[in-house]
């Protein structure tokens, strides 16, 4: 039984109910994305934008029984002016 089913960020901003789908047929409880699309320096418009969709998956996976997370691969966030 799968318990966490990970997936791109494209597939659930524009996929979510096929996302949805297949982690439900898979058995998993989680749903997680890896990779925060970007190109260059990661910035914080990138992380507002990230937030904002993160939130709109969370909700949308929520309200069908299953739990979105995050976890980060390729780079880490870095210090920004307000912290």
């Amino acid at each position: 039984r799968c318990t966490s089913y990970g997936v791109g960020y494209d597939d659930m901003l524009k996929k979510p109910e096929t996302v949805m789908t297949n982690a439900k047929a898979l058995g998993a409880r989680y749903v997680r994305v890896a990779w925060i699309p970007h190109e260059g320096k990661f910035s914080r418009e990138t992380a507002r934008k990230a937030a904002e969709d993160f939130n709109t998956f969370g909700k949308y996976l929520r309200e069908n029984g299953l739990q979105f997370c995050y976890h980060n691969h390729g780079y880490e966030f870095q210090p920004d002016g307000e912290g």
